[in-house]
């Protein structure tokens, strides 16, 4: 390359030089992601431990802490494991395991339109009292019959990101919701971000152009589904990263830096 360290390229993927998962800002030990597990074919970092996440924080120059739950979502069949901490979410319908998306190495985890399949945990704070902050990388290849719930906080009122059957993306607060301008059902995959912060009173989901942020109502119950609450769309999982407590509770520009350090461009501010 000429000259040092020149820009941007044009992509999701910012600084991969040719060669598979290269890095053209540093290799080696130079490089401080060096250790951290990138997927071969998107150039899109997958940290997939505590050890991980934390080089990919200190990049970031975030300090409130890592995901306190990690599903990969490379499992075979089941419960999906947890790589960080102690909550398995329970599997329910029939998935599609280890299933190729066009562009990654790694795996999708891939649900049918109007299918039972969800993925819960009763394992994490109460949202009444902890923020939860999910980060998961995320594509729809077809647009749903009904409106779905891929992301699900609460039991007895909650919080939820659904998809809708005009191709549209909703962040709901209890009866609260705000619907976005852009559409989704395209296959692509994007980092989609989910933010229940209780000390700021706030909801936000993050798409990778818009921010949606219905008026708050608290959630509360132990709960987190993906996939549904009942009813899944048509969707896949590659990745899934769970902050909670303080560490849930990044600002926008935090997020905005941890999604660049990864890998994805999110164009909102």
């Amino acid at each position: 390359m000429i000259g040092a360290r020149i820009g941007k390229r044009i992509g999701a993927v910012v600084g991969k030089r040719i060669g598979v998962g290269a890095d053209e800002l540093g290799g080696g030990s130079s490089n401080p992601l060096a250790g951290v597990t990138r997927d071969a074919a998107s150039g899109i970092y997958c940290p997939a431990n505590a050890t991980e996440w934390a080089a990919v924080l200190a990049v970031a120059a975030i300090a409130s802490g890592g995901p306190s739950n990690l599903y990969l979502m490379q499992d075979a069949s089941g419960a999906l494991a947890d790589a960080i901490g102690s909550a398995p979410m329970t599997a329910a319908g029939t998935a599609s395991y280890q299933q190729t998306k066009s562009g990654w190495s790694r795996f999708a985890i891939t649900s049918a339109d109007a299918s039972t399949v969800k993925f819960s945990t009763t394992a994490l704070p109460d949202p009444a009292t902890s923020s939860c902050l999910v980060i998961g990388y995320m594509f729809f290849p077809s647009i749903p019959a009904s409106t779905r719930n891929p992301i699900v906080v609460g039991t007895v009122t909650s919080s939820s990101m659904r998809i809708t059957a005009t191709s549209k993306v909703l962040a709901v607060s209890s009866g609260n919701q705000v619907t976005s301008a852009s559409t989704y059902m395209d296959g692509a995959v994007r980092a989609l971000a989910f933010r229940y912060n209780v000390t700021a009173g706030s909801l936000v989901v993050f798409t990778d152009s818009e921010k949606l942020s219905p008026t708050f109502v608290a959630a509360s119950g132990q709960l987190l589904d993906l996939f549904s609450s009942g009813t899944a769309g048509a969707e896949g999982w590659l990745y899934a990263a769970v902050f909670t407590g303080s560490a849930a509770e990044l600002s926008d520009a935090q997020l905005k830096t941890l999604e660049h350090t990864l890998g994805f461009s999110p164009t909102w501010s």
